[in-house]
């Protein structure tokens, strides 16, 4: 198991948003993000999958895909 400096629970925005702001101020910082979700879902969207425009489905998007490889 890596030795992080920091670790933040939940890969949500706020935690994404979280570990990038600290990865900006000191690029040398170790941090781990731990998220048990493996998909997402666009919240505004669920407006959508309510009247019918979208499928539950279509709103998921899975968690790797919208974080930064780093």
């Amino acid at each position: 198991m890596a030795d992080h400096q920091i670790l933040i629970a939940g890969g949500g925005a706020a935690g994404i948003a979280t570990a990038a702001s600290l990865h900006k101020r000191d690029t040398s910082l170790h941090i781990a993000i731990i998220e048990p979700l493996t998909a997402r879902y666009y919240q505004p969207g669920w407006t959508m999958v309510g009247v019918g425009t979208f499928k539950k489905e279509e709103n998921a998007r899975p968690t790797r895909a919208l974080w930064h490889p780093k």
